[in-house]
């Protein structure tokens, strides 16, 4: 886990007083882009990462059954 990634979760945990399951739905979704943008993009996803692949990213989700709201 990244060091950003593990500071978004505490935030949300700790700050934002999330609940554990929404803590936990969150990081699943962090680690299911981070899956997909290494697969899509490479080694160097954060930083080829721009707007159509956020939207391709997106569709991929709906294509899978995910609601617009998910």
């Amino acid at each position: 886990m990244t060091q950003s990634k593990a500071d978004f979760l505490s935030y949300i945990e700790h700050e934002k007083k999330y609940s554990d399951k929404t803590v936990t739905a969150y990081s699943k979704d962090l680690e299911d882009f981070e899956a997909f943008a290494k697969e899509t993009l490479g080694d160097q996803y954060l930083v080829k990462a721009d707007r159509p692949f956020f939207r391709k990213w997106l569709f991929s989700l709906s294509k899978d059954g995910f609601a617009k709201t998910t």
